[in-house]
């Protein structure tokens, strides 16, 4: 069977408990709402990570979803529970749509629903594997396991 692997650990209460302090601080802004950065977020999957990709359009979402995390998370407000847990929801649907278009732009094929323009066959002798992500910061870590026998 395959390595064993551990589930990555998750943020320490004290820094949830920081993040939840910083969002009700900051000033409310129309521009940085949660459901706004949802909304963008969705627009960048369904335009560039959808049915058919690319890899001009993946790398555009890469972008476009990098800045979104570097500027509006950091201004992003909330101040009933209600707000907070849309705010909680944009900055796990941002970092999980980081991890999607990073998987895709890194298989250099088509298989299955994944389906390239720019790479429109199956390639076995290259892409027959599952690919493990890992965050790290900022980065994305990929790690191919081989399904070659």
């Amino acid at each position: 069977a395959g390595a064993q692997r551990l589930p990555a650990k998750g943020p320490e209460p004290e820094a949830i408990r920081q993040w939840l302090k910083d969002m009700r601080s900051r000033p409310l802004s129309a521009e940085f709402a949660p459901s706004r950065i949802r909304r963008e977020v969705s627009r960048v999957l369904w335009d560039h990570v959808g049915i058919i990709r690319s890899g001009a359009g993946l790398e555009s979402a890469m972008k476009t979803l990098d800045c979104m995390r570097d500027e509006a998370l950091p201004r992003m407000s909330a101040r009933r529970p209600f707000e907070v847990m849309e705010a909680a929801e944009a900055r796990n649907l941002l970092e999980v749509a980081l991890m999607v278009a990073a998987a895709a732009l890194h298989r250099r094929e088509s298989r299955g629903a994944h389906y390239r323009d720019d790479c429109p066959s199956p390639d076995d002798r290259r892409w027959l594997c599952s690919l493990f992500l890992r965050k790290r910061g900022k980065a994305v870590e990929i790690e191919e396991m081989s399904l070659n026998p």
